[in-house]
């Protein structure tokens, strides 16, 4: 008795995990795409592509903070709070955009200056354990503190490197998830299908098993033609 293998081949449809890593592979694709155009704007017009985003930014504090009085009004919910800071942030942003950059440029100008002392102490306690490898931390600390003082006491340098840094690093993430779109889109999909040569051992599938060999009735060596009980010595 052969079982039917359309079960098999329903469980596992290859159409729709091959539609599935499509949509998935177009997706990352996009993105990477996306980031590497991004991170090409930021090398070449850095300036400008940081106040562009800087524009996008505000206008998406304004749309968040008017969203948010309407659910406060029609649906009763959120709160004054949660409105007038988006909305007071995104006209900020949207009528001074040089006042985000000299936020962001004075925070991490401070952020580097404390990460840059705290290498340089930790390299030196590291120093007294016997590590070999304490003046990295010396360096990269020597770096940081450096790159603060030099936000502090001209900004618009330190603006710039950061946006290539930033402009840089877009790229590279770009290329990674583009690289992950096309293997992924590279992926085979095996699975059992009709008239196969499927599992060995499972019935209908041309194995060992029932309807395999051995199992044939006319004229095989298996348990069909009752060859294999008979006890030599015992045949009459």
């Amino acid at each position: 008795m052969t079982m039917p293998i359309g079960g098999f081949q329903s469980a596992g449809d290859p159409d729709v995990l091959t539609r599935m890593l499509g949509r998935l592979r177009m997706s990352f694709m996009i993105q990477g795409g996306f980031a590497i155009v991004a991170g090409l704007l930021f090398l070449v017009w850095p300036f400008e592509s940081a106040t562009a985003f800087v524009f996008v930014f505000a206008v998406w504090l304004l749309a968040s903070a008017v969203l948010s009085a309407v659910f406060s009004v029609v649906r009763k919910q959120g709160s004054l709070l949660g409105t007038l800071v988006p909305a007071a942030l995104g006209i900020l942003l949207l009528f001074i955009p040089e006042a985000a950059g000299a936020m962001i440029v004075f925070l991490v100008a401070f952020a580097s200056l404390l990460v840059g002392g705290l290498s340089v102490a930790l390299s030196l306690s590291v120093r007294r354990m016997g590590v070999k490898g304490w003046w990295l931390t010396l360096l990269a600390g020597i770096l940081a503190v450096a790159y603060g003082f030099l936000a502090l006491f001209n900004p618009a340098a330190a603006l710039t490197g950061l946006l290539w840094a930033l402009g840089a690093l877009l790229i590279v993430i770009g290329v990674a998830v583009m690289m992950l779109g096309w293997r992924i889109g590279k992926m085979a999909i095996h699975t059992p299908g009709a008239g196969g040569p499927g599992m060995p051992g499972m019935p209908g599938f041309g194995g060992p098993g029932v309807g395999g060999p051995g199992r044939s009735g006319t004229g095989g060596s298996g348990r069909g033609g009752r060859d294999d009980d008979v006890i030599p010595g015992e045949e009459v």
